[in-house]
This record gives C-alpha cells, structure tokens and sequence, in this order.
C-alpha cells in the first residue's frame, strides 16, 4: 500500500470537529473540512515535531543498544574479573594440569611451573570417628522395674506388620509365662527373651513391633508414655526412644547439648552439629547406627563425653561402658568403635610431610589426596624412606602420582580466536549502521491517520525502512571504530605486531576492518615465544588495555568519566538516563508539542464559535423570510 508521506492529516490531541454547534445544516457548508483546511498549518507543525520525536527515541534506542554490545566486548576481554581477560597475565599464565593416578587429583594450577610433580601418598587425613551398634530391632525392659500386681487386669497390645493382638498382665502371670503367649501368637517372627537381669523383645529384620496399651507401665516404662517402638527413625521422640518423658542434656567436649522428651531423633543431630563441640552427628538408616564425627580431619581432636541423662549411653549403646557418665575417646583408645583422626603422610619429589587435611598447597599446586598410592607404611606405623627420601613399599616398588603441568595454549588459543570473532561482530553491526542507505529520509515516522489506512505487517516495514540509515556518517561511532582499527594496527614496542602471531585484516575492502586468524601459525608463536604474545597483548602500552581505554571513552556508564554515546543517549539506571543529549531534545520537543497543542485548541474554537454564529444567523434570516412569505399570503 503506499503511502502520501507529505499528507499531515493526524492531529496531536484533538480533532477538527466540534461538539459545539451543526456542521453545516443551514449553510450547507463542509464546516468541518473547511475547520480542518485552516488549521492545516499548525496540525503540519505537530506532525514535524512528533516526527523528529520518534526518530530521536530510535536513535537513543539504537544508541543504547551499541553501549550495551560495547559493554558486553569490553567485559568479557578486558574486565579484570573475566577468565578471558586479554588484560590479565592470568590468561597467560593458564596452566593445563593432569595426574595419571585417581589417588590425587589437581584442584588447580596458579604456580606457572611447565613441568611434573611426583606425589606418593602413605596415608589420608581423616576425622576422629565413634559409631554406635544398632538401634532398632529391640526393646529392653528392666527387670527391676516390672510390677504385675496390678488391680484389675492391664493389658499389652503388641503390633507386627499391622496385626495387633492383646495380652493380659496381673499378679499371676510372669515374664514366662507373656513370653510363652507372644511365641503361641506370633511364633518366631517375636521373641521375648531375657537378657541377664533384663528382658529384650526383638523382631525379624526390617519388621517392626509396637507395644502399647495399661500395661506398659507394668513393664517399667513412665507412665506418660503410650507406645513402644522396635524401630528408631528421625522422626523418633526422645521420649519414645528413651522410654521415659523427660528433659536430657549431655556434653561434648565441654559444650552441653540441651534437649527435651519432643526433639525427634533429626533435632538431636541438628542441635549437636550446630553447637560449639567441633562434631557432628548423623544416622544412618541403613546400618540403622550413629556415627560421631569430628568437624576436623588430623591427630588430636579427640571426642569427650559427659553424660548424666544417659542418653548419649542409649544412642551409643554397646559402643560406651555400661554405668559410666564419662568417656573420653583419644588416638590411645582402643574402643573398636572408635578411629582416631589421622594426618595426611605425603612424599612430594622426595620430600616427606604432613597435613591435617587431603587438601594441600604445595609451590603454587593445589592437590586434592583422594588415596594411598601405595602400601608405605609396616605394622609399627614406620614409614618405609629410601636414602633419596622417596618411599618404597616393603617389597621396594615405587608408586607414584606423576602430576605434569604445562602452559594451556589451547585455552589461550581459543580465547584469542573467540576475541577476534566477537571484534569482527561488533565492528560488523556498527559499520551496518553508518554505511547503510539513509532510507528514513524517503520514509518518515507514519502519523497516527496514516497508520489507520494500513495493516500491522505494512506499519512493520515501514518502521525498518524509517529507522535504516539514522546513524549513516555517525560521528562518534567512526570515530571509535578508526580508533579501535588503528590500536589493531599500531606497533608500540613489542617483539610482535597482530600480523606476526596470525591475526590479520580482511583481504575484503567491505569487510571495513575485520581480522582473520591463522589458528596453526598463533599456536606455533604461542608454544614459541608466549612471552612475546603476552607483551603484545599487556605489556605497558599493550593491545588490550589500549582497546579497554577506547571501549571507556565511547561506552563508560561511570557518571565521573561518561563515554560519548553514553553522553549522548544515556543508560537505563544510571545517572545519565535523563541527563543526556537526546534526553533534553526531548523534553524541548514536549514542551514545543504543549505549546502548539494549545494554539490548535484555541484557534479551532475561535473557527468554530465564528461559524456557528453565521450558522445562527443564517437561520434568523431564514426564519424571518418565512415569516414575511406567509404575512403576504405568498
């Protein structure tokens, strides 16, 4: 569809007509069109200032856009935070690190060292640890405790997998005689036994058994409680583990635990791990035990105990000595349960040391012990030394981690190829906007009539087509692409200019500048002489910090050194978003816009009252002719 871009018939608030008075009726005069025809000059000054508004807001857009491409250039390479900051030595220094045994594993390089490691671990690090036995499976009830002589009759319900069946205690039943009914109703599947001066009730693996019912008190339990587990889980209440409701504490090395017959079996763990005692304790519902760990691996953290409640002797059971309320576990103690921690044994080069922890720094390296590489150490705890203070297991094999290092010139490699493709991008996109044809001065901003007359699809192309060539010959963004291309070029002392490592321009006089890279030549330079490859890039008057200065000059958001499109266009969220160039054409357009929207208002009333007052006239007269004609007779 085309379009009459000179026709200005859209207004900037309101119409030609008015609501004021007939259009015409007695005249029979276009009163509306005519309103239109003379207010023609003061609507084709709205529609040139509301046009040059638009095309401000696409530079800005357009403007904007390029910071963010510049930004987005400059952090990515020159950005001291950036692992591909041309900028940084780091780059350089990158080293690519690998270890021929899974027994140590490099967490990093930041030595520079192009070479080998021999790594012979004797031993781990490792953290004191106690566990427990296993919790489930039985109930204890102390003999001691138990009271059949009961008025009326209490009663038991034992509960296997869902079936519960009900038992009778008074004075003259015994312990026998309750055992003997369980095993006539649940044959095997439940035992109850006597253990010494005790009684156990235990069940088949995986299966559980609730005692509930009067007579649980007549077993020995607190009479508060109202069942009985086999089972211990995280959601366990101290209260149903311990059999008694009751308030608990204990310590661990000096730090007191505070606990209460509701904190479930998880709130135990959650209270000790957050506590001051350097331990933590967790369950582990498949060995169905506790393990009490030291926070530190190495000697000397050892795990003391204090506990008066005994509740830690109930979570520890079989693992603690029965009718103590101390216990101290140290590198002497001989409790199968518990492990001393250990420090790390490790022969670096033929140098032998030891750490408290599998994480070691060693001359810039960071290793990770992940296993013994070989068997050094005899039955006395002696470390089998050879005179050249490497070690030999007792057979007199050598076993050990070779780490090698070297200069990773394939990341380096690829990150200067990345540099180059992301430059020719960018440069790309502005040399589009400065050489494209000026197309926006055959299609200006549609006005609001003209666009009614055509589909969304039309208004689109139209749009591309008044926005292409806003910036052609821009000034600022020449200039930094002259500036950028010149720093690519300039030779300021370095062993190598861009040509000499494989980077060079575009054979294409269209291509405005773009580089092309010779992948094989830049690594031959880089495994050559990466030196000279780092000079040329940030050396005192390097490429990349020279780029980064012209990047700040055109693009900086910092309000203390603004860049010129920043200057010029702004940037959302900064000071500069309205307090730039642009900004302020704007706001004069507003107010010219205000201004002439006033003038229109007034002038098409002023037309309006005159017309209306002919029309008002007009129809007196006609009134009055009608009276003459009929006062005649004619």
């Amino acid at each position: 569809m085309q379009v009459n871009s000179n026709t200005n018939t859209s207004t900037y608030t309101n119409a030609a007509y008015s609501n004021a008075g007939a259009a015409g009726i007695v005249s029979g005069l276009d009163t509306e069109g005519m309103v239109k025809s003379m207010l023609q000059p003061i609507q084709t000054k709205i529609d040139k200032q509301k046009a040059l508004q638009q095309q401000l807001t696409w530079k800005q857009e357009i403007y904007r856009d390029i910071i963010t491409k510049i930004n987005d250039f400059q952090d990515k390479y020159f950005s001291l935070t950036s692992d591909t900051c041309l900028r940084s030595n780091a780059l350089f220094n990158t080293m690519s690190t690998t270890s021929n045994s899974s027994a140590v594993n490099v967490l990093n390089n930041n030595s520079g060292f192009d070479g080998s490691l021999s790594v012979q671990v004797a031993q781990l690090a490792s953290a004191s640890t106690l566990k427990s036995g296993k919790l489930s499976g039985s109930i204890n009830i102390d003999a001691s405790k138990i009271n059949f002589d009961t008025e009326g009759t209490a009663t038991i319900n034992i509960t296997l997998d869902g079936v519960t069946k009900q038992f009778q205690l008074d004075a003259e039943n015994t312990m026998e005689k309750l055992a003997s009914d369980i095993s006539k109703s649940f044959g095997s599947s439940i035992k109850l036994t006597q253990d010494g001066d005790n009684w156990t009730i235990t069940a088949g693996i995986g299966q559980e058994v609730v005692l509930s019912g009067s007579g649980l008190s007549n077993l020995g339990f607190d009479s508060r409680i109202n069942s009985v587990s086999t089972n211990v889980g995280l959601t366990t209440t101290l209260t149903d583990f311990m059999g008694v409701k009751s308030d608990y504490s204990f310590e661990i090395n000096g730090v007191k635990i505070e606990l209460n017959g509701t904190d479930t079996i998880k709130d135990v763990i959650d209270k000790v791990y957050n506590s001051d005692a350097g331990v933590s304790l967790t369950y582990n519902s498949i060995t169905d035990s506790f393990t009490l760990t030291s926070k530190n691996t190495g000697k000397g953290f050892d795990i003391n105990v204090k506990d008066e409640n005994r509740v830690f002797a109930e979570l520890f059971k079989g693992v603690v000595e029965d009718g103590f309320t101390e216990y101290s576990f140290n590198e002497n103690t001989t409790n199968p349960a518990f492990k001393a921690g250990t420090n790390a044994i490790v022969c670096i080069d033929g140098t032998l040391m030891e750490r408290t922890s599998n994480i070691i720094n060693y001359n810039g390296f960071k290793l990770e012990l992940k296993d013994v590489t070989g068997d050094y150490i005899d039955a006395d705890g002696n470390v089998y030394i050879k005179p050249d203070g490497t070690l030999a297991d007792k057979t007199g094999i050598e076993r050990k981690a070779e780490i090698t290092s070297s200069r990773d010139v394939e990341k380096i490699t690829s990150t200067i190829k990345s540099f180059v493709e992301d430059y020719n991008s960018l440069i790309a996109d502005l040399n589009k906007l400065i050489h494209e044809e000026a197309t926006y001065k055959k299609y200006p901003p549609l006005t609001n009539d003209q666009k009614k007359e055509m589909s969304e699809s039309e208004i689109t192309l139209w749009n591309e087509k008044a926005k292409t060539g806003l910036l052609r010959n821009d000034s600022s963004i020449s200039s930094f692409l002259n500036e950028m291309r010149q720093a690519m070029y300039k030779n300021v002392g370095s062993t190598y200019v861009l040509s000499q490592i494989g980077i060079d321009s575009s054979s294409e006089w269209k291509d405005y500048g773009k580089l092309t890279v010779d992948e094989k030549k830049l690594e031959k330079v880089l495994n050559e002489n990466l030196e000279g490859v780092l000079e040329l890039f940030n050396g005192a008057n390097g490429l990349a910090g020279r780029l980064n200065d012209i990047c700040n000059k055109t693009a900086n958001k910092s309000s203390a050194s603004q860049g010129t499109l920043v200057k010029e266009a702004g940037v959302v969220g900064y000071a500069s978003e309205k307090n730039n160039v642009i900004y302020n054409k704007l706001k004069l357009i507003t107010d010219r816009l205000k201004v002439l929207s006033s003038v229109y208002d007034k002038k098409k009333q002023s037309y309006w009252n005159k017309f209306n007052a002919m029309e008002t006239q007009l129809n007196s007269i006609a009134e009055q002719g009608s009276w003459l004609l009929n006062f005649t007779g004619n």
